[in-house]
C-alpha cells in the first residue's frame, strides 16, 4: 500500500467516524425534543379530557388547561353530620366491630376495629 493509498483511507475513516459522532448528536437532540413534548403527570390517577382538542395550540398561561386528572388512591372521604342524626345513620351498621381496610403508601392492611 502506498503513502496516498494510507492517506484516502485514513481520511475516509475519519470522515466516518465524524459522520457517526453527528448522527449521534442528531439523536440526542431528537431525545431532547421527545422529552420535551412528553408530559407526566405528578400523581396516578384517571384523565378527563378538558376543552383541548387534537391540533390545538396549548400554552402555559392557558387556565383550563389540557386535560384533569383525578387522583384515585389514596382517597378520603370525610363529611359531617349534625349529632341528632348520628344515632340514625349508625343503625344500618353490623353489630360489633366494622370491617376496614387501612392503606399506607406500599402495604395494604386489613383491620376488623372501627375507625
Amino acid at each position: 500500500m502506498t503513502k496516498q493509498q494510507y492517506d484516502t483511507q485514513k481520511a475516509l475513516v475519519d470522515q466516518l467516524v465524524a459522520q457517526v459522532a453527528l448522527d449521534q448528536g442528531a439523536i440526542d437532540n431528537a431525545k431532547a425534543y421527545l422529552d420535551w413534548c412528553t408530559i407526566v403527570a405528578p400523581l396516578d390517577g384517571r384523565l378527563e379530557y378538558a376543552s383541548s382538542t387534537r391540533g390545538n395550540i396549548v400554552n402555559t398561561t392557558d387556565a383550563s388547561g389540557i386535560v384533569v386528572l383525578t387522583q384515585i388512591r389514596p382517597i378520603s372521604l370525610l363529611f359531617n353530620l349534625p349529632q341528632q342524626v348520628l344515632a340514625g345513620s349508625t343503625r344500618p351498621l353490623p353489630k360489633g366491630p366494622c370491617p376496614s381496610t387501612r392503606w399506607t403508601r406500599t402495604i395494604r392492611r386489613s383491620s376488623t376495629r372501627a375507625s
